[in-house]
């Protein structure tokens, strides 16, 4: 009985051993913006031009994001670190699709009405990009957002996710 409990213990104390020696990706939640007044949502093919690496649309077309509706979208946004991963889950990790075509610009605005920096996303191939990067993010770490709550939040707002996803 003594060796039965004992092979018992040892098996359940190398089975903890083994989820500690797993890997995961760790969440943090970002607002890269927070001293923007305005949040504005546009959808489409944008005419802009740049001003200091930071795309400039012409007016503010599009949504005028409430607060709460700019609440739950910067909720979404998080940078994401790998911590121990397998060599092939490190070589997954990140990797984001060549295509990146955004066609959604949440677009930030000062209290002087001056764009001081955008967040494109891409909701056919999962990408998002922040200009100007106000991150500056190490190698293996990557900003990201909450696709699956993202995109049914854009689209209770009245907004196509799917333009142009062939």
């Amino acid at each position: 009985m003594r060796k039965l409990l004992l092979c018992l213990l040892l098996t359940v104390a190398g089975c903890h051993q083994a989820a500690v020696k797993q890997g995961y990706i760790r969440e943090t939640a970002v607002h890269p913006f927070p001293e923007a007044s305005e949040v504005w949502l546009l959808v489409g093919e944008p005419e802009y031009t740049l001003r200091d690496g930071v795309p400039i649309h012409p007016g503010k077309p599009g949504r005028l994001l409430t607060p709460e509706q700019r609440r739950q979208f910067e909720a979404l946004l998080k940078v994401l670190t790998p911590v121990d991963l397998s060599p092939q889950e490190s070589r997954e990790f990140g990797a984001m699709a060549a295509c990146f075509i955004p066609h959604h610009f949440f677009q930030y605005f000062d209290a002087k009405g001056h764009q001081i920096g955008e967040i494109a996303v891409c909701f056919c191939c999962g990408g998002i990009e922040m200009t100007p990067d106000r991150l500056n993010l190490k190698d293996d770490r990557v900003f990201s957002v909450n696709y699956a709550k993202l995109e049914p939040l854009v689209q209770s707002w009245g907004e196509r996710t799917n333009i142009d996803c062939d």
